[in-house]
């Protein structure tokens, strides 16, 4: 079949072989995970870190030593994407102030704020 087109029908024919029919609920909640798989392959093949697009960083031959370097770079990314999360976590409780809701009220009855939350006046 090669060097002929495929016609018009048998492509929109195709879209029905599918597992989910398309564009249907379950097809976007399909196609977002392969959207997410998408996504890590290019985080993998990142040139900053891990970089596995790059065949002169894992110069040794063969199946078992490929299979190694990709299983170390996936747990490479894996424990930085982990500790970026835990990084964002800590810095999110630490820089928020904790305060417990003011027992005052103004004159319809909602809490009044506190001196941080209010506008300077001009």
């Amino acid at each position: 079949m090669s060097g002929e087109t495929v016609p018009r029908a048998q492509l929109l024919e195709g879209r029905n072989l599918q597992g989910f029919e398309y564009r249907t609920e379950k097809w976007y909640a399909w196609h977002g995970l392969r959207s997410h798989v998408e996504s890590n392959n290019q985080y993998l093949k990142d040139d900053a870190f891990t970089d596995l697009r790059n065949p002169g960083k894992r110069r040794p031959r063969g199946y078992a030593y490929q299979a190694l370097a990709f299983a170390a770079a996936a747990t490479v990314a894996n424990i930085r994407r982990i500790v970026t999360f835990i990084a964002n976590a800590a810095k999110k409780v630490l820089t928020t102030a904790q305060f417990r809701a003011r027992r005052r009220t103004d004159e319809h009855g909602n809490r009044l704020p506190h001196n941080h939350e209010t506008q300077p006046r001009s």
